[in-house]
């Protein structure tokens, strides 16, 4: 089993979730949004390929109609 974690902000990690994931044998992949080039085109991961998607707070809001955010939603 493999889960994906995406981070929208780089200063801020998954936490205690990792060191439950860890504890339990689970592997994960993480991705920081922030350090993406979303004009370069396909960014994300396909989320099918994983278990279970873990989506991370951060500065914007679901509401921002920028390329980051409507690419997030579009994969959420």
């Amino acid at each position: 089993m493999k889960v994906l974690m995406v981070k929208n902000i780089p200063h801020e990690g998954p936490g205690i979730l990792k060191s439950v994931l860890d504890r339990n044998g689970i592997h994960y992949d993480i991705i920081d949004l922030e350090l993406l080039d979303f004009e370069a085109g396909p960014a994300l991961p396909d989320p099918t390929r994983y278990k279970a998607v873990f989506v991370f707070g951060g500065p914007d809001s679901a509401n921002d109609e920028n390329i980051k955010m409507l690419t997030e939603i579009e994969m959420i």
